[in-house]
């Protein structure tokens, strides 16, 4: 008995060592992004994408939210059998260590990657001038389709449209996105099994690091739904960033062929654009908005409604949470790394 408990007391402390180490060299790897974008990415990363969607792929539901709802669970039948009490600190440790690790490999070493504008050799800044240049490039093809749709610039378009449709036209377009051609497109999308909560908590999709799978909040609203697709999807092909994940997101579904589609890509370029006039110089927003069709802007109009249906007070807290989270993973900007989509729109000249 007593050499049994010394082999117990061994294999726990051997364990929890291990996962320290294991952390370590984690934390060694996110120091080399030439190392993950040369080895990690293509050889366990890419295969572990294939292999997730192989698994889960055929699956109307999402075995990542199931997961979800089972870890709790696991976690507190461990800690109801752990005596003495104090035991329950150290298994929670063990149990944050053991999630830390698999969420690092599978998925958040995709967070210290070379940053996309290096590899496009992109500059990192631009001046007002130019973001006015291009904000205006991109009103002009947003009321161009917007006017081929409705055939009249005063009235909103309709956006009744399939959801399946959507999915399948937003998946085709990234295809068209130079730099991911090569790249097999993942196509496990999955309604979210929480879109009510993740409604109330201001999330339109996310990506399961374990699963790999991705998941689109139900509500979310039509006008929005192709760019929020094609964002999670640019997740799932390892573009951790949210800068990085909203500029293919919106980049891919502006070079849709599908007039809605493309129409939904350069509402949300705009919206972007003109937010940051607006931070920037807030006269030359006001010129600017005035060039966008009145039925463009009864179509966005119409999506915030949608969503601010779902305002409450407890929203904040969930978004700082999550500010702090990115934080954490390399993105210091936090949750305002969303708009800095801005700097790789302007930079990149989506519309020559």
């Amino acid at each position: 008995m007593f050499p049994k408990k010394i082999f117990s007391f061994i294999s726990k402390e051997f364990g929890f060592i291990f996962g320290l180490v294991l952390v370590l060299f984690i934390k060694v790897i996110e120091l080399n992004p030439v190392f993950i974008d040369n080895f990690y990415e293509k050889y366990y990363f890419t295969p572990a994408n294939t292999f997730s969607e192989f698994l889960f792929g055929s699956f109307e539901f999402s075995f990542g939210d199931i997961l979800y709802l089972i870890l709790p669970f696991l976690l507190f039948s461990q800690i109801k059998k752990s005596h003495p009490r104090r035991k329950n600190t150290f298994i929670f440790i063990k149990f944050s260590l053991v999630i830390y690790i698999i969420f690092q490999i599978q998925w958040g070493i995709n967070y210290h990657r070379t940053p996309l504008h290096k590899k496009l050799s992109l500059k990192s800044n631009y001046t007002l001038e130019l973001l006015k240049k291009e904000t205006k490039k991109i009103i002009d093809k947003t009321n161009q389709i917007h006017k081929k749709l409705s055939n009249n610039d005063t009235v909103a378009i309709d956006l009744i449209f399939d959801k399946k449709f959507i999915i399948d036209e937003s998946i085709q377009s990234l295809k068209k996105v130079e730099f991911i051609n090569d790249i097999k497109i993942p196509k496990n999308i999955k309604i979210s099994t929480f879109s009510t909560i993740n409604s109330y908590m201001g999330f339109g999709g996310y990506i399961n690091p374990i699963t790999l799978e991705a998941q689109i909040n139900d509500n979310t609203p039509r006008l929005f739904l192709p760019t929020t697709i094609t964002h999670e999807i640019s997740h799932q092909l390892g573009y951790a960033a949210e800068d990085e994940a909203n500029f293919i997101g919106i980049l891919s579904c502006m070079k849709s062929e599908n007039a809605f589609i493309s129409y939904c890509g350069h509402v949300q370029a705009v919206r972007y654009l003109l937010n940051e006039i607006f931070i920037t110089n807030s006269e030359s927003y006001e010129e600017m908005v005035k060039e966008l069709n009145l039925g463009v802007k009864k179509n966005i109009a119409e999506a915030a409604a949608e969503i601010n249906e779902y305002k409450n007070p407890l929203e904040p807290i969930f978004k700082k949470f999550y500010d702090n989270f990115l934080k954490i993973n390399n993105q210091p900007k936090g949750i305002k790394s969303y708009n800095s989509v801005v700097n790789l729109i302007v930079n990149y000249g989506i519309n020559p």
